[in-house]
């Protein structure tokens, strides 16, 4: 199902998403964020009960639930160092990366990530994860990503995923007619964090100007022309 064809098609449905809804905020002289999310060992913290109460809840139910259930149960591992073997030790969490079926789990898996949004549009394929923001200004437009990425923290820590801060990255796409100043940071705050001023340590999400998402190039001129150049050099 996840074959060459399937991935192209896929992604080229996701980005003339993407490029109409930017363009439609760029039109009305909004703001413009882009937040690119990777998340750590993605496939290989889903918890396989929990994966399969998604699947249940995405209509995977009787024979076919099962069999999902049977793949993912009840396998175990061994770690051998020279001659010697581990007792066996059970797998509870991940799916095989490389293999068919895990986009599709991560995916159902991460389906109710976007009901956990107020302020952002969510665009996913596989674990490539870009959420859009727009505002009447940075300021308005930071504070909206910066309360969606406090409640994405919370989801990824009640699902058992990850969000890998380093790299993550943020992308203020400028509009035409004019230039938005450096946003104030985007900070990927701990789930324990108490949000204290003064006290948070947590780190803050680097800005970038160029980003490869999805096998193309964005720029924050949202022009190409990053791309354009990258396709013909090589």
């Amino acid at each position: 199902m996840f074959s060459s064809a399937y991935l192209l098609i896929g992604k080229l449905v996701i980005f003339i998403y993407i490029v109409y809804e930017v363009n439609e905020h760029l039109n009305h002289r909004k703001c413009v964020l882009a937040l690119f999310i990777d998340f750590s060992r993605a496939f290989d913290t889903l918890q396989h009960q929990l994966l399969i109460n998604k699947l249940d809840d995405c209509g995977i139910r009787g024979s076919l639930l099962n069999w999902c259930r049977n793949y993912l149960q009840n396998r175990t591992f061994t770690v051998k160092l020279d001659n010697s073997f581990s007792d066996p030790k059970c797998v509870t969490e991940g799916t095989a990366q490389g293999s068919i079926l895990g986009p599709l789990h991560f995916l159902s898996y991460v389906n109710e990530m976007g009901n956990c949004l107020k302020h952002s549009s969510c665009y996913q394929f596989a674990d490539d994860t870009c959420l859009l923001v727009s505002g009447e200004d940075i300021s308005n437009a930071c504070n909206s990503l910066q309360a969606d990425l406090d409640m994405l923290i919370r989801w990824c820590h009640d699902v058992g995923l990850v969000l890998n801060a380093d790299k993550t990255k943020l992308m203020v796409i400028n509009s035409p007619y004019m230039r938005y100043p450096t946003p104030k940071p985007l900070i990927a705050h701990n789930h324990d964090c108490l949000h204290q001023l003064g006290t948070c340590q947590c780190p803050t999400i680097e800005v970038v100007t160029t980003q490869k998402y999805l096998g193309l190039i964005i720029d924050s001129k949202f022009n190409w022309g990053h791309h354009i150049e990258h396709v013909c050099n090589n």
